[in-house]
């Protein structure tokens, strides 16, 4: 009849609901869990050779400890907090005017890295997606300095230069983890170099 036939199209309905929040759950964990696997890929073949790796465990005397040989530790500004992150800790900038920097020594390999090329890539997880929230910035001459920044909504990577170069990553999901990262060729300014 007419009542069972709608009642079986409701319990359709219902299951096919529960299966597709499911499924919403699992895509995001699998994203995750490639973005994982990436970033261990990226580590293991090029990790000797990096200028700086920061496991964002804790923050101690405003900085965040290099676990590399170059003990590049990274400079907060404002009032960050560690919490739970993709591997072990994470760093949340609870204001805009929360961030971390890199401080060059000068003449390093590091700093260097900035006008000859490198590659930098972080895990983000959005709390705001209203106004400009930085979250990493190198120092030094603006005409090299990388941002890596969220612009209402929308996640951003800045290479100074006149004019700046500026890539769209997308729309940032919010209290979703994703794995972003940067790659440059060398230059005298950013206006000069190419960016992935």
């Amino acid at each position: 009849t007419l009542i069972e036939l709608l009642v079986v199209i409701s319990i359709i309905g219902l299951l096919s609901s529960v299966v597709l929040a499911s499924l919403s759950t699992a895509r995001d964990r699998a994203n995750v869990g490639a973005g994982k696997q990436f970033d261990v890929g990226i580590y293991r073949n090029y990790g000797a050779d990096a200028s700086a790796h920061w496991k964002m465990e804790a923050i101690s005397a405003s900085k965040i400890a290099d676990d590399s040989p170059n003990l590049l530790d990274l400079t907060v500004l404002g009032t960050p907090v560690a919490e739970t992150g993709v591997f072990g800790n994470a760093i949340r900038f609870p204001t805009a005017s929360d961030y971390a920097q890199i401080t060059f020594p000068t003449n390093s390999a590091f700093a260097r890295s900035s006008l000859n090329g490198g590659t930098i890539t972080l895990w983000v997880k959005p709390t705001v997606l209203s106004g400009t929230q930085y979250i990493l910035s190198t120092q030094g001459n603006p005409t090299n300095r990388i941002y890596f920044y969220i612009d209402n909504s929308i996640l951003r990577i800045m290479r100074g230069g006149n004019p700046p170069v500026s890539i769209n990553l997308g729309t940032a999901k919010l209290n979703e983890w994703v794995n972003i990262g940067m790659s440059w060729t060398g230059g005298a300014s950013g206006s000069t170099q190419t960016m992935r």
